[in-house]
C-alpha cells in the first residue's frame, strides 16, 4: 500500500457516501482521489499551488481565506498542511467557517529536539520543488490539540498511524 492509499484508508472510516469534503491544501489530489473511492464521498481540492494530478476539481486560493461561502461542505480536511504554515490557526477557522459537520486533521506527531530538526529539514525538501512553504511546526499530539483547543469546538483524538517504516507517527483529530 503507498503512501495516499494508507492516509486514506486510516480517515475513511470517518466519511460516509455522499457527504462532501474539501480537502485544503491538496496537493497533488491523491489522498482526496483515493478516498473517494474508498468512502464513496464527494471531494472539492483547493490549495496554495496546483499541481494536482487527478481529475478532481481544485481552486487555487491565496492561502487566507477560502472561496467558499459558510458551510460549504460536510467537513473539510487537512493532511499534512499545518505544518507548512506559518500561522495554523487562520487556516482552522476558515476550514470550520466552511465545513457544517467538523474539520478532519492529519498531522505528525513529532517529539524530541533530534527528531524535530530531522522532520523539519526532510519534511521540507520535496516542497521546494512546488514553491509551498517549508515545514513550519514540528508539535506532538498534545501540542496539537492544544493549539486546537483554541476554538470552540470539541476536539477529539480521533486515530494515529505510522508511516515509512515507523519513523514518522502521526494523528487524527
Amino acid at each position: 500500500m503507498n503512501r495516499h492509499e494508507r492516509i486514506a484508508a486510516e480517515i475513511a472510516p470517518l466519511f460516509a457516501a455522499g457527504q462532501t469534503v474539501l480537502e485544503i491544501g491538496a496537493g497533488q489530489g491523491l489522498v482526496a482521489h483515493e478516498l473517494m473511492r474508498v468512502a464513496g464521498c464527494g471531494l472539492t481540492l483547493v490549495d496554495v499551488v496546483d499541481y494536482n494530478r487527478t481529475s478532481l476539481p481544485l481552486k487555487v486560493y491565496d492561502g487566507v481565506t477560502l472561496p467558499f461561502p459558510d458551510a460549504s461542505f460536510d467537513y473539510a480536511l487537512l493532511v499534512f498542511v499545518l505544518h507548512h504554515t506559518p500561522d495554523p490557526l487562520p487556516i482552522v477557522r476558515e476550514a470550520l467557517r466552511v465545513a457544517r459537520r467538523g474539520v478532519v486533521v492529519v498531522e505528525n506527531h513529532v517529539a524530541g529536539w533530534l527528531r524535530r530538526r530531522v522532520t523539519a529539514w526532510i519534511d521540507s525538501i520535496p516542497h521546494w520543488q512546488y514553491g509551498v512553504p517549508p515545514n513550519y511546526h514540528t508539535k506532538t499530539a498534545d501540542e496539537w490539540q492544544a493549539l486546537f483547543a483554541g476554538f470552540p469546538v470539541n476536539v477529539e483524538r480521533v486515530g494515529g498511524f505510522s508511516l515509512q517504516a515507523g519513523f514518522w507517527q502521526n494523528v487524527v483529530f
